[in-house]
Order: C-alpha cells, then structure tokens, then sequence
C-alpha cells in the first residue's frame, strides 16, 4: 500500500505512523515504533559523537535525532500504556 508518495512493505508507515495494514494490530505499531527508536538512537550518537570529535556541521543533525528519538520514545510509551490498559484483547 502506498503512504506518503512510497510503496510500503511494513505494516505502518514510517514518515507519519498512518495504519496501511488492516490485518495487523497495535503490538505491531508499537514493534515498529520502538525500531524506530533504535535507529534513531543510533544516529543520534553517531552524530553526537562527530560532535565531540570537532566536527561542529554535525550539531544540528545530532539535535534533530535526539528530538526524534523523544518523540518517539513519548509516542510509544503512550500507546504501550493504551495497550495495557485496554483490557481487551490485541486485534
């Protein structure tokens, strides 16, 4: 299915989180959202550390990682509590 002008292969899209699977549940945005938050960790403290080797161009890419890593991480601990707290079954 296509999300945000790409063919995706994964069951939420990775630009916005849009649902472009029906067939799988909340586990499996939660799954990929936390995927998204080692990656984006990781890129994180690639950049923080060029950072701390001198290289100032890389200040602004280390930033804008670790934001994403917060919102992320702030999006996947809300619907982890959602999760919990539903008290029905995963769909």
């Amino acid at each position: 299915m296509k999300c945000c002008g790409q063919e995706r292969t994964t069951r939420f899209c990775p630009e916005c989180g849009r649902f472009v699977a029906n067939e799988h549940s909340l586990n499996g945005l939660l799954a990929m959202l936390r995927k998204r938050i080692g990656t984006s960790t990781k890129t994180a403290t690639f950049h923080r550390t060029a950072v701390n080797e001198g290289s100032s161009e890389h200040e602004s890419l280390a930033r804008r990682a670790e934001n994403d890593v917060a919102k992320w991480t702030a999006w996947a601990d809300a619907l982890q509590k959602r999760i919990e707290g539903d008290g029905t079954p995963d769909q």
